[in-house]
């Protein structure tokens, strides 16, 4: 598919004719490449969570996360605010990639009117959730001032292929939260979301204590 891209690239800058048309056909082609290219990556990433870790080890979150932030360039996109957190047990493969795509949706989900805050904090567990175990949890939530979600799709948004109009130029598969709650489930956590007042969304992580 790389070769693809360079051929294309190749035909743009060689052909010598002005042609608004055929450089229109050669852009929506070269889309269609990226689009696919997202999508083939996001296959071999979900591939990699199938099935339950055996790599677990004790993860120091704050220091997880800020290497997770120099690796990815998020405060070049947002403010990011991380808060004093607990160490987790965890396969540091998946939880990178649980990070990496909670705060993509973030940054996608941006709202064009304000500047994007991402506020990673505890958040008290004391509810009842019917998917998790018995015993102790501890929960922390990724929470962001973007522009929400409607309400009918919080029971959906971490399906399979589900998608929502985004704000941002930042491409979808619909795959990246259904990854997240795979991940969460082997590690035999859960997550969720709810909305934030006044604007944003709060992803909700919960990890066995």
């Amino acid at each position: 598919m790389r070769k693809v891209q360079m051929i294309f690239d190749r035909m743009q800058h060689v052909s010598g004719v002005n042609d608004p048309a055929l450089d229109e056909q050669l852009n929506r082609v070269k889309e269609i490449y990226h689009k696919q290219q997202i999508t083939n990556n996001n296959i071999i990433d979900y591939y990699t969570i199938l099935s339950a870790t055996e790599k677990k080890e004790i993860v120091v979150l704050n220091d997880f996360i800020k290497e997770l932030e120099l690796k990815y360039h998020w405060r070049n996109h947002c403010r990011l605010i991380v808060e004093p957190l607990k160490s987790i047990e965890g396969d540091t493969a998946h939880l990178e990639l649980l990070f990496r795509h909670i705060i993509g949706n973030s940054i996608c989900f941006r709202s064009p009117e304000r500047e994007l805050e991402v506020h990673i904090h505890e958040v008290r567990h004391d509810e009842t959730i019917p998917e998790l175990k018995s015993g102790d949890y501890y929960a922390f939530a990724i929470s962001d001032n973007g522009i929400g979600i409607a309400p009918e799709y919080l029971s959906k948004m971490f399906g399979l292929f589900e998608k929502m109009q985004s704000s941002g130029d930042t491409q979808q598969s619909g795959m990246g939260l259904s990854f997240c709650k795979r991940i969460m489930q082997n590690h035999d956590g859960w997550i969720s979301a709810r909305q934030n007042s006044p604007n944003g969304l709060s992803i909700l992580l919960f990890f066995p204590k």
